[in-house]
């Protein structure tokens, strides 16, 4: 359970799911396996599922389809707009979902005045984005 001022949000037998939604082809399988393990023993007693967007099958797909701003960053890469993507992932939250994760390789930050940032969350909104890109040799 997280809880900040005025957000609560306990395991239910109604919201007792974490999602990890994977919006990048780059995610290879096995690292997902080892994902899901690892916040299964975390989360101990949650159900952790791996979900995948029906609409877009790369992770440039979903910016073009999800209209996610972006620019030029580090890496010599892209970085998208983190904020926006929890906005358009909001209505891809589960009912039954405690959370969601959404995760990508793709650079991610926060607001103009970031250099980056791993990822960002809305607590009321159960749903968060992290990517992976920085720690990827």
């Amino acid at each position: 359970m997280y809880n900040r001022p005025g957000v609560r949000n306990d395991v239910t037998a109604v919201r007792n799911i974490i999602y990890l939604h994977v919006i990048d082809e780059k995610i290879k399988p096995e690292f997902l396996a080892k994902l899901k393990k690892y916040c299964e023993a975390f989360y101990l007693g949650m159900t952790v599922k791996i979900m995948y967007p029906t609409d877009a099958k790369t992770s440039k797909e979903f910016m073009e389809k999800y209209q996610i701003p972006s620019r030029e960053g580090g890496k010599d890469t892209r970085q998208y707009l983190a904020t926006n993507i929890l906005k358009k992932t909001i209505p891809l939250v589960p009912n039954d979902a405690y959370c969601m994760l959404t995760i990508t390789m793709q650079d991610l930050y926060p607001g103009d005045n970031w250099v980056y940032c791993f990822g960002w969350a809305m607590y009321k909104a159960r749903t968060g984005v992290f990517s992976f890109l920085r720690f990827d040799p």
